[in-house]
């Protein structure tokens, strides 16, 4: 029961410095602008719109996320030695596939930009910018996956 009131005083002075934070944007020691209750409203329309909008791409993390929590579920009947292996495997995994994300996802950002502003050669060049860092990092990825050992023993 303690654990819990120390979770909520925590919770609740951290949102009480983000609202301060979020009320007050300080410029030059002046207030820029200030964000009040008033401001603040539920845009419905808007909300069902972006639900909509996102939904597929929702429903496939799920899928991926559910993918993960079943092969951790299928594991753990092997023991705490196959548990702790794959959550290594897992995160080496997400360790080489983030940054490969988040380049494609910049140069993707960057094409769109261009384009809209009518410049397509510089949408090109964006993408393949982006894919020649994909490629040096995938080469690179190789030193990653030798950092793995096959003598490893879990302390369990």
């Amino acid at each position: 029961m303690a654990e819990r009131s120390e979770l909520w005083s925590s919770v609740r002075e951290a949102l009480r410095g983000s609202r301060q934070d979020f009320t007050e944007v300080p410029a030059r020691r002046a207030v820029l602008f200030r964000v009040e209750r008033r401001h603040l409203r539920l845009e419905s329309d808007t909300m069902v719109s972006l639900v909509r909008l996102s939904a597929t791409g929702m429903f496939q993390t799920l899928i991926g996320m559910a993918s993960w929590l079943a092969l951790i579920r299928i594991l753990s009947g092997f023991g705490n030695a196959a548990l702790a292996g794959c959550t290594i495997a897992i995160r080496l995994v997400i360790f080489a596939l983030l940054p490969s994300f988040g380049l494609a996802n910049a140069g993707a950002t960057m094409a769109g930009q261009n384009l809209g502003a009518g410049k397509p050669e510089r949408a090109e060049q964006a993408v393949w910018t982006a894919g020649l860092y994909n490629m040096i990092f995938r080469i690179c990825r190789n030193h990653i996956r030798s950092l793995r050992r096959t003598n490893y023993r879990c302390v369990c």
